[in-house]
């Protein structure tokens, strides 16, 4: 237990709470401008009652705002795919932050452990009627990062 709370403390400790809210800024203006660039290319259509000339206008301004339009798609992906990838290295920062600080590789080893028992057995099956409803993606990425750190875990106790 003592592991696992050295390894929130790590979290705290490194600013890993400003750097996620960084990103989630980054993510949201990419999507605000994704946003921007739908309701400008399709104002026309819903505002315009002459078909020809609300064409005519989106057409315009599709070539205009289009550079937004992929801007702001490439740029929520892009920054999705940091936000995962400075994740992850910001766990094995506070995995051996962790270590340091309580001096028991062994402690959050089996913490890592019994987590991933537990995120293998549970059935990914909410309980509440609006949630049943959404499609809950497999994650088998979060297992394989769980894995590498329990590996990383085992090789410095036996070094």
């Amino acid at each position: 237990m003592q592991a696992l709370i050295a390894h929130e403390h790590a979290h705290i400790a490194n600013g890993d709470a400003v750097i996620n809210g960084r990103l989630l800024v980054l993510i949201r203006g990419f999507r605000s401008i994704y946003d921007a660039s739908v309701a400008v290319i399709g104002a026309p259509l819903r505002h315009i009652k002459a078909a020809n000339v609300a064409f005519a206008i989106t057409f315009w301004l599709s070539i205009v705002f289009g550079v937004f339009f992929v801007l702001g798609l490439v740029g929520v992906g892009i920054a999705r795919l940091m936000q995962a990838a400075i994740a992850r290295q910001r766990e094995y920062l506070a995995d051996a932050s962790a270590v340091q600080f309580t001096r028991a590789t062994s402690g959050l080893l089996g913490a890592l452990q019994k987590a991933g028992e537990v995120q293998q057995s549970r059935k990914h099956r909410p309980t509440h009627a609006a949630a049943r409803r959404c499609k809950w993606p497999d994650r088998p990425q979060l297992q394989l990062a769980l894995d590498r750190r329990v590996a990383s875990l085992q090789h410095s106790l036996h070094v």
